[in-house]
């Protein structure tokens, strides 16, 4: 009988990376054998002719876990018996490395789900008045540490679509304005967590006093694994 389990014994079996562990399940391939406390009893017989033999089983990790992407690792350990008469004498113990590697992934979207796919939105501020504000949000889905930052094609403003004249306005991402000269230097954040984020816009410049007709700016969210 060859029984395989976790080398710290039966039980939940764990392996690790230097961002954290992953639970992981001992199973007979092919449904044989039997699996209990994560544990796993194979019989079996040899020939007379036989040396050797393959005996199958996997390994698998439950749905659901949230992992940091890295490479993880672990052991199982292998215990052959000899059984005679109900009695198992261990005839051979080893330990098998295993790894499985989780790779980096970012996402985002528009909106209040990160797998959303709203790659981009219009914001129409109407007829603009003075202090006018607008607000858009966009979620982050992660396993790996992220920055996000902001470019403004017009550096934080809107363009007048033929004079070229302009209206500044502020950002807030969360409440938290941004106080680069520049929009385009600032970084909003880092993180390696899935969150939900908002973007607060409000003119700044008094639209009154300047030339009638269509301002716009286009703004872009790069969100890029670190």
């Amino acid at each position: 009988m060859l029984r395989i389990e976790p080398d710290t014994g039966p039980g939940e079996g764990h392996i690790h990376s230097a961002s954290g562990h992953l639970i992981y399940n001992i199973e007979p391939s092919g449904g044989q054998g039997q699996n209990a406390d994560n544990l796993v009893e194979l019989s079996g017989s040899f020939s007379s002719n036989q040396s050797q033999k393959e005996v199958p089983f996997q390994i698998s990790m439950p749905i659901g876990q949230r992992a940091l992407a890295g490479m993880y690792s672990g052991r199982v350990a292998l215990s052959l018996y000899r059984t005679d008469n109900g009695a198992e004498e261990l005839v051979d113990q080893q330990s098998v490395y295993f790894a499985s590697e989780v790779a980096p992934k970012v996402s985002a979207s528009f909106g209040e789900l990160a797998s959303g796919n709203n790659n981009s939105i219009d914001l129409d501020l109407g007829t603009m008045t003075r202090n006018q504000k607008a607000s858009v949000d966009f979620a982050v889905s992660a396993n790996t540490n992220y920055k996000v930052n902001f470019e403004s094609v017009n550096s934080g403003a809107l363009r007048h679509e033929l004079s070229g004249l302009t209206l500044d306005y502020d950002i807030r991402i969360d409440g938290q304005l941004l106080r680069d000269s520049d929009p385009n230097s600032a970084t909003l954040f880092t993180s390696n967590e899935n969150s939900r984020h908002r973007l607060d816009f409000e003119l700044r410049d008094d639209p009154t006093l300047g030339v009638a007709g269509k301002y716009s700016d286009r703004l872009t969210l790069i969100i890029s694994a670190q």
